[in-house]
């Protein structure tokens, strides 16, 4: 989904929030708890995220915004790019072993 999407509104969930942070997706985003907001934050100040609250009358604004800013795109995008050089493949293995050992390689 993340490689397909023009743009994602979601809670503010951290894998949620990363996973399209780092396809380079726009995202509103609903933060339900303290921990969503700060790192919702993050995104804003970044400038690829919109930030609404749950008790808002609306959201068409910021609905609106996602639909005709292309800065949250290049924004986004520009986010991605700095992520790129982070080794999925090796942090899992290194994740792998980490777990291994600590359950005795069994």
């Amino acid at each position: 989904v993340a490689e397909q999407a023009a743009w994602v509104i979601h809670h503010g969930n951290h894998s949620t929030m990363s996973t399209f942070m780092l396809a380079g997706v726009p995202q509103l985003v609903i933060p339900r708890h303290q921990e969503q907001l700060f790192c919702s934050l993050r995104l804003v100040s970044a400038g690829c995220a919109a930030l609404v609250f749950q008790d808002q009358s609306t959201f068409s604004a910021a609905i609106n915004a996602m639909l005709k800013n292309a800065q949250l795109k290049q924004s986004a995008e520009q986010v991605a790019s700095q992520c790129a050089p982070f080794d999925n493949d090796s942090v899992t293995a290194y994740m792998r072993q980490a777990y291994l050992d600590l359950l005795g390689n069994r």
